[in-house]
């Protein structure tokens, strides 16, 4: 048999399956992992089996040397998955399969070269008069063993490789790979009686005045029934030593068993009972249970208002799910993946439940896909990488928010969310459901044109009323004298919820204190010395911060272009914000929430559960805080500088902003006390600004789906970015030129070049990051195999040229920067 085997190598010269034969005497199945030989050296290498065969077209073919172990991670579906993330997204298959597996499971090979003693006499003189082996053999004696990288550092020889094979035949050292687990299963020693307990009160009894401790063993055991080693330690005040020795008698025996650490605070979430649904969230309830229970496959989208109780159809369908005995997936952007939601979901299932998401540790992650792959649970809930959870009986998959950025990953591989939802609702014949306020114009799209189907909440629960918005005009503000950040309209209204104890909440979507720093006097603006971007001031730490980089560099009183002293802090940010909002209202609790506070373990979690006590006034915060926070007594909301993010180089900029002030508007009067929104912009009168102002998305989606129309973006057409990075800048034009070039040739000579439109080589708008410069070109196009065909072949030749620069192709972006 030849096992069809992807190697754990992240290298583009790696990049393909590869076929080993299975040794009779091993069991192997797909989703083993595997320790390969690979290359001239017969480097010992992890690998993935993906699929077996009984040919193969390929001579003299290298044998497996042995399971890493008997666990099998994924089936022949998922390599289906890896196959189409491989094809769809340009990754590698390394890459793709790493998707599929908890973080850090991968082995660490280390070799070891150790002298021979007793065939030293006998090859001395072959390697007398050689300067380089009789220097290996002399450090090698001294260390008694030592790796390839240590002897390299002492040798400086190139030959390095050669003199070891060759020392190696004459049986002068002898080699030894080793491999280590960077994670694996938690194990604790478990004692248990090893005869009848009725037999082993009557040796206790017998044994109790000549080895007592013994006896307090032997009942305590039999009390238990099986007992955690340390817990035996503790209770009978004895050591390992009177364990041991009554194994040995064979009175009792110690077995190992796995444990899996729960997240912390899991336990103390109370059940919560179940409310009754609203008539129009019962409608729904029962239209997508029918297809649950009948097994269809189908796509849904749920348009629900902000505090229409969507979270509440989604709990009524996974328990849908779950009666019918499957498994379900919850996925919310990593910024709503608050602990409030997390307590929605455990305290209506409890431990049915497993979480994952980037704040968990490693061991964390790792215990909870191995209860998840190992059926311990049927809920999992999580940001994107939980639409990989390894469940094999999927019914339904919910994607909540689901026109968020973050659900398409900006690292290789560049997978977007919904669309590997698609496809494993598909592979698993289940129901996918899509749901937002604010949907993409995409996704509804598709529902307009009955791709999908599309329910809506159009009502918030309990006849709860939407905020009542207003605009403010920054420019009258300026005007009137007022210079402030806040508008006179946002102060008077903080000053009322202060008095009368209600919540604010504050939103600017950039963090730091200051957008830039200039010099009034030359209009100097300090930039990153590795990227072409203008850095941030950071009051916290007095230092300018590139956001891309983490360069930093402490604040300059003095230009250093012409030595004014005139500097000027351009653009607000959260921290400034904070500083005067703390001025104008000293007597208020304030709280800032950016990726500045939340940057450690927690930080979440601590600033809602802060947020959500009585004497917390005001939050200040980026996007983190538009979705997923739902507080009774919030029912202020403050949008500063509304339309900073419409003027962007991007043809989803009216849609992101139109999102981020209807839904951190959505956060105001949730409850009993009604809301108000104050949305402040300089441009009043912009159409978006408007639409957002009355909350109004049937109109702006019509709008926007005209526009996209006519200038062909999606979901007309899809959109592939291909960037390419250098350290030279000549490198990186080069070779964005070069590749177009060789696409479009390869494009004709196949008749699909008028299949896609392909734009200029142009930088790109961020032209230099982390001291690389980046050049790009666009092209458009509707999917076909063929073409994408075409375009891994091209840059498989591509990577084989002299040109330096490095190719990254991104399907459909979010972020064109």
């Amino acid at each position: 048999m030849v096992a069809k085997v992807i190697l754990n190598k992240n290298t583009r010269a790696t990049d393909y399956i590869y076929d080993y034969l299975i040794p009779e005497d091993m069991d192997l199945h797909i989703g083993m992992r595997v320790v390969v030989p690979f290359g001239n050296g017969n480097k010992t290498t992890e690998g993935y089996i993906v699929g077996t065969s009984e040919n193969t077209e390929f001579e003299n073919l290298k044998s497996i040397i042995k399971a890493v172990d008997d666990f099998i991670y994924f089936d022949e579906s998922s390599v289906k998955m890896v196959e189409f993330i491989h094809h769809r997204y340009f990754c590698q298959y390394s890459e793709a399969i790493k998707l599929l597996l908890p973080p850090n499971v991968n082995t660490k090979f280390t070799t070891y070269y150790s002298f021979n003693q007793a065939n030293h006499d006998i090859n001395a003189e072959e390697i007398s008069g050689s300067v380089l082996l009789e220097k290996i053999v002399s450090a090698i004696s001294d260390a008694g063993k030592m790796t390839f990288e240590e002897l390299s550092a002492i040798t400086k020889s190139r030959s390095l490789h050669t003199a070891l094979n060759r020392l190696t035949e004459l049986g002068v050292i002898t080699k030894t790979t080793v491999h280590n687990e960077n994670i694996k299963d938690a194990e604790i020693t478990v004692i248990k009686p090893s005869m009848d307990k009725d037999e082993l009160y009557i040796v206790a009894d017998k044994i109790r005045k000549r080895a007592p401790k013994q006896a307090s063993v032997v009942e305590t055991v039999c009390d238990y029934g099986a007992i955690h080693l340390t817990k035996l330690l503790e209770i009978c005040d004895t050591t390992h030593g009177t364990v041991n020795t009554l194994v040995e008698k064979g009175y009792i025996f110690a077995d190992k068993e796995v444990v899996r650490n729960d997240i912390s605070g899991f336990d103390k979430i109370d059940l919560v009972e179940k409310p009754v649904l609203t008539a129009q969230q019962q409608v729904i309830v029962d239209k997508i249970s029918e297809d649950i229970s009948e097994n269809n496959h189908s796509a849904y989208l749920l348009h629900g208002v902000t505090g229409s109780g969507k979270t509440e159809v989604y709990l009524n369908l996974i328990e849908k799910c779950i009666s019918n005995g499957k498994n379900a997936i919850f996925l919310v952007p990593e910024i709503s993946l608050t602990p409030q939601m997390i307590r929605q979901v455990v305290g209506r299932f409890g431990e049915n439940v497993a979480v994952l998401h980037s704040s968990l540790t490693a061991r964390e992650r790792y215990d909870q896909w191995k209860k998840i792959k190992c059926n311990e649970v049927n809920v999992v809930v999580g940001a994107r990488s939980a639409v990989f959870a390894p469940f094999e009986n999927i019914g339904l998959i919910i994607i909540d928010e689901e026109h968020e950025s973050s659900y398409k990953s900006e690292m290789s591989p560049k997978y977007n969310t919904i669309e590997i939802a698609r496809y494993r609702a598909k592979q698993c014949n289940s129901t996918l459901l899509l749901a937002s306020a604010t949907p993409s114009v995409e996704t509804y799209y598709l529902a307009k044109t009955g791709k999908i189907k599309l329910l809506e909440l159009k009502n918030r629960i309990n006849n709860a009323q939407m905020p009542e918005t207003h605009i403010v005009d920054m420019r009258a503000e300026l005007k009137s004298g007022n210079t402030s950040i806040l508008s006179t309209k946002l102060q008077e209204e903080i000053a009322y919820n202060l008095r009368n104890r209600f919540k604010t909440i504050l939103f600017l979507n950039r963090r730091g204190y200051s957008g830039f720093i200039q010099c009034r006097g030359c209009g100097y603006v300090m930039q990153c010395p590795n990227c072409n971007i203008s850095m941030t001031y950071h009051k916290s730490i007095r230092s300018l911060v590139c956001h891309y980089c983490d360069y930093k560099t402490p604040l300059f009183n003095i230009c250093p272009e012409c030595g004014s002293t005139h500097i000027k802090f351009s653009s607000d940010g959260t921290q400034k914000v904070e500083d005067e909002i703390s001025s104008i209202f000293p007597e208020a609790k304030i709280l800032r929430m950016d990726a500045d506070t939340t940057a450690s373990r927690n930080a979440h979690e601590s600033i809602l559960a802060e947020f959500h006590k009585e004497e917390s006034d005001i939050l200040i915060g980026t996007q983190m805080i538009t979705k997923g926070l739902d507080f009774e007594k919030v029912t202020l909301v403050g949008v500063l500088a509304a339309d900073m993010s419409l003027h962007t180089d991007d043809f989803r900029s009216d849609e992101k902003t139109f999102d981020l002030i209807t839904q951190v508007c959505g956060r105001a009067g949730r409850g009993k006390y009604g809301g108000k929104a104050i949305i402040q912009a300089y441009d009043p009168e912009n159409e978006t600004v408007q639409f957002s102002k009355n909350l109004d998305y049937i109109n702006f989606y019509e709008r926007e789906i005209e526009v996209r129309r006519l200038l062909v973006y999606p979901p007309f057409c899809e959109i592939m970015n291909f960037i390419f990075s250098s350290e030279d800048d000549l490198a990186a034009r080069d070779g964005a030129m070069l590749f177009q070039s060789m696409l479009k040739d390869n494009l004709s000579n196949s008749g699909y070049l008028n299949h896609v439109v392909a734009y200029r080589v142009v930088p790109a708008p961020l032209q230099r990051v982390n001291g690389k410069f980046r050049y790009r070109f666009i092209m458009k196009l509707n999917y076909s195999k063929a073409v994408y065909d075409i375009i891994h072949k091209t840059a498989e030749v591509y990577r084989k040229t002299k040109n330096t620069a490095g190719l990254s192709v991104d399907v459909n972006p979010y972020n064109m920067s």
